[in-house]
């Protein structure tokens, strides 16, 4: 059963050309009030439409490189070479006006470019143009390895640069050959915490011999991916589609927020669809339950999300459609984009196994 305003659109001239935001619910309403634990699996379905040429210069982009400077980055000796290369391709393209910033990972994180005097702020990035770039590229080339490795530092400094940027995407790219190894001393998991929907995060394995599964955790969590570039002669053409996918999204941050009925409780909401991710969760500030899950970086695009929800039949009625949650789509300050109707997730409690057995998930 599929229900929703599938474009979200609402009436009017003054609402042409704007990025417009649809919604729909598939679920099987049916479940059986016999079950155990009984919960409610829905497939939400979110479309954004009409970011493509949507008036003025498009978002801009917020750039820091990380580039891993460990000890593990010198043996074949071709690899860390491999690492500054491809951080020299990305500085090359990046566009004008673009704030960024290169980090030399090791068990710790620095800013190696801008170099910040003790007089100056240390979350202050550089402005995108020939002479910065140039300049950058001196730095990256002067890079030496040496130390262990402890990517949540890395995610830590960035958080704190991209924090203080206006741009409305930041972004972060990790080249790194992905031995994490001293990340005991620094919690991951509550630095990707804080770091969730603060900025997207891809991923760059460097060497043949790369370890891609704390990668792909970080990237997932980052709402980005992590893959492997070998050849010098790609760098420049990988990190041009790299950021002519990021510059296209021109809505930054949507949230789906899941409004729960008394008695009905949210165990989680993770994207399915057109991979996997899980999303950031927060309370919602009206008191009543809502949670609220970001998602970061919209383009023309469509992603799925599998909404889970546990409820207790006792005293509920059997044979009728009863409202178990709310959800509905939204941008924070929601100007610009049109955004759809909210939506019910429903369910009919029955006593007949038979209809409860299927699913439209």
């Amino acid at each position: 059963m599929k229900r929703g305003v599938p474009d979200g659109r609402v009436a009017g001239d003054d609402e042409r050309g704007r990025p417009t935001v649809g919604l729909e619910i598939s679920q099987s309403k049916y479940l059986s009030a016999k079950a155990d634990e009984p919960q409610m699996h829905a497939i939400l379905t979110v479309r954004v439409d009409g970011t493509a040429g949507g008036g003025g210069a498009g978002p801009v982009l917020a750039q820091v490189l990380a580039v891993d400077c460990s000890s593990s980055m010198a043996w074949p000796e071709e690899k860390f070479r491999h690492a500054k290369r491809a951080a020299v391709a990305a500085l090359r393209i990046l566009p004008d006006g673009t704030p960024f910033a290169v980090v030399r990972g090791t068990e710790e994180a620095t800013m190696v470019y801008p170099a910040a005097l003790e007089t100056q702020d240390t979350t202050v990035m550089a402005r995108a143009d020939a002479r910065q770039r140039a300049a950058a590229e001196k730095a990256v080339s002067r890079l030496i390895e040496g130390g262990g490795t402890r990517i949540s530092a890395w995610l830590d400094l960035c958080r704190d640069l991209l924090t203080e940027q206006d741009a409305p995407i930041g972004h972060v790219l990790l080249l790194t050959d992905g031995k994490n190894q001293h990340d005991e001393q620094g919690p991951l998991e509550e630095v990707l915490e804080a770091c969730a929907g603060r900025f997207v995060c891809d991923a760059w394995g460097i060497g043949d011999g790369w370890e891609g599964r704390g990668l792909l955790k970080i990237t997932r969590r980052l709402h980005g991916s992590a893959a492997s570039v070998r050849e010098d002669s790609a760098l420049p053409g990988e990190y041009e589609r790299l950021m002519h996918r990021l510059l296209t999204k021109s809505v930054p941050e949507l949230v789906i927020s899941v409004r729960p009925m008394a008695g009905v409780a949210v165990r989680y909401l993770k994207q399915v669809f057109p991979t996997e991710a899980e999303l950031p969760c927060g309370a919602g500030e009206e008191g009543d339950g809502t949670r609220r899950f970001v998602t970061r970086a919209w383009g023309d695009e469509t992603r799925r999300y599998q909404l889970c929800l546990a409820a207790d039949p006792a005293g509920r009625g059997l044979g009728e459609d009863l409202q178990l949650a709310v959800v509905a789509a939204d941008m924070p300050g929601g100007e610009g984009v049109r955004l759809p109707t909210p939506l019910a997730c429903v369910v009919h409690w029955t006593d007949d196994q038979e209809p409860s057995r299927h699913t439209d998930v």
